[in-house]
């Protein structure tokens, strides 16, 4: 058990800034926040050695200093749902009995959801803290060949979609991001005897949030009946095509601007 005011994590392959602690625990304030989000960088290996690559950031909330209220879930746009991303205030994240799902894949998933959409006031500091270092042998690299990667990121989703129930903006933004997710790891992570289950189990599980994401498809002109035109085989053509289509559709549908 930790015995500090605040909790970070760090994977054992990454690295923290030299600044990380002093920034987000200056943010953190006296205690009044429940968690502080920062930004991150990528360590790669060249022919001249480790070079840190920061991304891009284009994350609106990320320009903000707080984030308030149901503003807190603004955090799920993040195409990425890493734990280790922020600093928390460990009664917080007693209090609402927030931890991973042991021995589970994608288990920052849940994680994250239930952090976002439990959180009243956050802070953010807008730099590169964190630095990811990728490692061939890690578990996101491996059982490429079995169903785990697969089984467990629907288990996430579903568990994810029952945090965010009642909470519209909050099950826009996982929904998306889960579309995204799933045409990536239906690529890199899942092998060919799996691909159509897995299909099928996500297609149903994002069918469960149908009728919470309607309005926004009628405001783009699309009626409640052109989400369930897009069945399992139309979906899977989809993932098939250009990204460029595919980032438009999803654009259309789920209310996602890149």
């Amino acid at each position: 058990m930790a015995r500090g005011k605040f909790v970070l994590f760090l994977d054992s392959d990454d690295l923290l800034h030299e600044d990380c602690l002093k920034l987000t625990v200056q943010a953190a304030g006296q205690g009044s926040t429940d968690f502080v989000r920062f930004d991150w960088s990528y360590l790669v290996s060249s022919k001249k050695g480790w070079i840190e690559q920061q991304h891009t950031n284009k994350l609106d909330f990320m320009h903000k200093s707080q984030l308030k209220g149901n503003e807190c879930v603004e955090v799920l746009k993040s195409p990425h749902y890493f734990s280790v991303l922020c600093l928390y205030n460990k009664d917080f994240l007693i209090k609402n009995k927030i931890d991973y799902d042991k021995g589970q894949l994608y288990e920052d998933v849940v994680f994250m959801v239930k952090t976002a959409v439990s959180a009243k006031r956050l802070s953010i500091v807008n730099k590169p803290l964190y630095i990811v270092r990728k490692n061939p042998a890690s578990v996101t690299s491996s059982w490429r060949k079995s169903n785990r990667h697969p089984k467990a990121f629907t288990t996430a989703v579903k568990k994810a979609f029952t945090l965010t129930e009642g909470n519209k903006e909050a099950t826009t933004y996982v929904a998306s991001v889960f579309v995204n997710k799933f045409n990536l790891y239906y690529k890199t992570r899942t092998a060919k005897d799996y691909k159509q289950i897995f299909l099928e189990d996500f297609w149903s599980s994002l069918s469960n949030v149908q009728d919470l994401l309607a309005p926004d498809l009628i405001q783009k002109g699309l009626s409640r009946q052109a989400m369930s035109l897009l069945n399992a085989r139309q979906f899977k053509r989809l993932i098939n095509r250009s990204p460029i289509i595919h980032r438009k559709i999803n654009e259309l549908l789920f209310n996602r601007y890149y």
